[in-house]
């Protein structure tokens, strides 16, 4: 999904991912073999923080780019801070000039928003036959002029050029199925628990067709709630939450940390279960089969097993990094294994710069 066309090529293209904990931002390639990760690093914004400004994004950002040593760099980069509409239709197979009219007319159909301050774009995800006659899934985004100016202003001023722009749902499909994780004949869920948010996606026979966000859900809540039980700066509830991963916790702490876990894998459970029920409503004979979850909330202890047993499907923790080749280049590998869920976007954002 490209909101703003790339027109000429660029030597190196990163993906870059502005999300609620912080900004990734990577480099691949594609040989025989398969992905190769070129460069890949991360920082995030300050803990304490409900919401992140310009200046602290422009010097994240800033901070990124003096660490890969760019002066000038190109990205394609996700919509931050705002809500983009993302709509997925079937549609009869036309050529472009007429499917461009046709995606005209469907947005008059569900935008409620002054269409002349909105930028409206398509892609093709898929063309098939069915009784014989050739059709067409498309994707929609529709977003606000000002919010992509916005960010394309932000970006521009640290010395940062958005070739592409692009929504965090479509670049995480677009990874996992280039990882061929999606089924011929199943229908998947990937369920993205970042910090703030929570996207849930279904994608039927490895076309997606249905995302929600759900903006109340996220690890933000588990550090809310540790701060207040516990009475600790918020810097010090993201050590816990790792220790409370890896199984270092001192006793003492255990019981009452167990106890706030298990109410945000609760909360997580009946968002992706509303959701999901939603879904059934409107697709009745496409049972989802099984969820892949990715996002930095995906390393909950115990959380696939949860939401399986509640949900009666498969549940699994998506590794981006399982079919990746890394280059000699890429620097504290340990630190970014160690983090892996959290770059499922911005792969997927760096993969569509050479697809």
């Amino acid at each position: 999904m490209r909101l703003k066309k790339q027109i000429i090529k660029r030597e190196k293209v990163y993906g870059l991912d502005i999300g609620d904990s912080g900004v990734k931002i990577a480099l691949v390639s594609k040989i025989s073999k398969g992905i190769v990760l070129e460069e890949l690093s991360f920082r995030n914004f300050p803990i304490h923080l409900e919401s992140v400004n310009n200046q602290i994004l422009m010097q994240t950002l800033q901070g990124l780019k003096d660490e890969l040593k760019e002066e000038k760099m190109s990205v394609i980069v996700n919509l931050y801070n705002t809500e983009p509409i993302v709509k997925f239709l079937t549609l009869p197979y036309m050529d472009n000039n007429e499917l461009s009219e046709a995606i005209k007319w469907q947005t008059q159909r569900f935008i409620v928003y002054d269409l002349e301050k909105m930028i409206i774009d398509y892609a093709v995800l898929d063309t098939f036959e069915e009784t014989g006659k050739k059709k067409v899934n498309v994707v929609i985004v529709a977003v606000t002029k000002e919010a992509v100016f916005n960010l394309i202003e932000i970006l521009k001023n640290v010395g940062i050029e958005p070739v592409s722009i692009s929504v965090d749902c479509l670049a995480q499909f677009y990874f996992l199925r280039e990882n061929d994780v999606f089924g011929e004949n199943k229908v998947d869920g990937i369920i993205d628990i970042g910090m703030k948010n929570t996207i849930i996606q279904i994608v039927n026979s490895g076309v997606p067709c249905f995302v929600r966000k759900c903006t109340t859900i996220g690890s933000w809540e588990i550090n809310k709630a540790l701060k207040k039980t516990f009475n600790i700066e918020f810097e010090e509830t993201e050590k816990i939450k790792r220790d409370f991963f890896l199984g270092l916790l001192d006793m003492d702490f255990d019981t009452e940390v167990r106890r706030i876990m298990n109410q945000a894998m609760e909360d997580i459970f009946k968002e992706i279960k509303r959701s999901l029920d939603y879904y059934s409503d409107i697709f009745p004979q496409k049972k989802v089969d099984r969820l892949f979850l990715v996002g930095g909330g995906a390393f909950l202890n115990n959380l696939e097993t949860y939401l399986s047993q509640g949900l009666g499907m498969e549940v699994k923790r998506f590794d981006p990094f399982k079919n990746i080749i890394f280059s000699e280049s890429i620097k504290n590998l340990e630190l970014l294994k160690n983090n892996s869920l959290r770059f499922t976007t911005v792969l997927g954002l760096a993969l569509e710069a050479i697809l």
